[in-house]
């Protein structure tokens, strides 16, 4: 799980970057990731998840890793 959850924090931190949302808590779990985070000033969590689940996907297919859930908490 160790490379995974970096390869998927970078991710993450990149599509931070790219969007403008504010990353307040994360948890990666095994099969599934927490989030806490803002609103993007343009776009919707929904573009958010899709972008980071189309990101995820892909890092997995490359990893042959197991699939990711996600589950989103608004602040």
């Amino acid at each position: 799980l160790r490379g995974h959850a970096t390869l998927f924090i970078r991710e993450l931190a990149k599509l931070r970057d790219e969007m403008g949302f504010h990353l307040i808590g994360y948890a990666v779990m095994p099969e599934h990731v927490h989030l806490l985070l803002s609103e993007p000033p343009q776009g919707t969590l929904s573009t958010v998840l899709q972008k980071l689940t189309s990101r995820g996907a892909e890092t997995a297919e490359a990893e042959n890793h197991l699939r990711c859930a996600i589950s989103i908490a608004v602040r």
